[in-house]
């Protein structure tokens, strides 16, 4: 029982970190970390019992692998979204002045 309580403490603890640390690096106002940590650890912790103690690490190294992967993936969208984007245009002069003053 020990080993489910401490494989849970350590997939929630570490999925939590993992997924708080890319929200913010990501600029992400809300994230969903503490039910995904929850979920992760009752996943390493049952595995960690039925299975084996080290698919704990296992499991964490694919949560955090695929994290990067996302992170990777919306930054290369939020870039490619930059460089289409059209230039910004020059503030329109009020019609009929010339004379360069404001109005």
């Amino acid at each position: 029982m020990l080993i489910a309580i401490g494989h849970f403490l350590i997939g929630l603890l570490v999925a939590v970190a993992i997924a708080l640390s890319y929200a913010r690096i990501s600029g992400e106002s809300g994230s969903s970390a503490i039910p995904f940590g929850i979920i992760s650890g009752i996943i390493c912790a049952a595995l960690a019992t039925f299975f084996s103690p080290w698919a704990t690490p296992v499991v964490l190294l694919l949560f955090a692998g695929t994290a990067h992967k996302e992170y990777r993936e919306a930054r290369a969208y939020r870039e490619a979204q930059a460089r289409s984007a059209p230039p910004a245009e020059p503030a329109a002069t009020p019609a009929g002045d010339t004379s360069g003053r404001d109005a």
